[in-house]
């Protein structure tokens, strides 16, 4: 079953069992509000979009190949915030936060949103 993930391998050997898939369902909606779920997506789609592959950016970290699987496979508990930065700006992107206040907040006198960017180191 090489190859497989571990949902195809799970159909494969459970999907005619009685609400398989509805749990499948579930669980899936239920990955989709996890925002280190979400933040491993996005990570993913960024890697591949700049078309730099795990090797190359395991190597720019100086981390290992399935450290970056580790991470794209939305595994992130333990992770801190630097290593997210670190990762984004190892594809040459810059890893932005923006908060946006609620309207009962903001007024002529203050900022009604923040923003914190972490923009690569320029290369030599």
């Amino acid at each position: 079953m090489k190859g497989k993930t571990a949902l195809e391998i799970m159909q494969k050997r459970y999907g005619n069992r009685p609400g398989f898939k509805e749990a499948v369902a579930r669980e899936k909606a239920l990955s989709d509000q996890d925002p280190s779920v979400r933040l491993a997506r996005l990570f993913k789609a960024v890697r591949k979009k700049v078309g730099v592959s795990q090797e190359k950016l395991a190597e720019a970290l100086g981390v290992t190949q399935p450290r970056i699987s580790q991470i794209e496979s939305e595994n992130l508990e333990g992770y801190q915030m630097e290593t997210y930065i670190r990762l984004i700006n190892a594809l040459g992107c810059t890893f932005r936060v923006h908060i946006d206040l609620p309207e009962k907040f903001a007024n002529e006198h203050t900022d009604s949103s923040y923003d914190l960017a972490f923009a690569p180191e320029p290369r030599s």
